[in-house]
């Protein structure tokens, strides 16, 4: 994921929730994704490991 990806994704999350008072669920994917890289996962390995 590239990381302006990832940024439209976060700015797109927080504006449905300044909407609908709830955040979507795609937070929780965001955040794992997040979690692997700080692991020292590649985007590459969460890439293969994810499909």
């Amino acid at each position: 994921m590239s990381i302006d990806v990832r940024t439209n994704l976060i700015n797109a999350v927080l504006e449905w929730e300044r909407n609908f008072g709830v955040a979507p669920s795609i937070t929780s994917a965001i955040s794992e994704f997040d979690a692997a890289l700080l692991v020292g996962c590649s985007q590459e390995e969460y890439r293969v490991v994810m499909r």
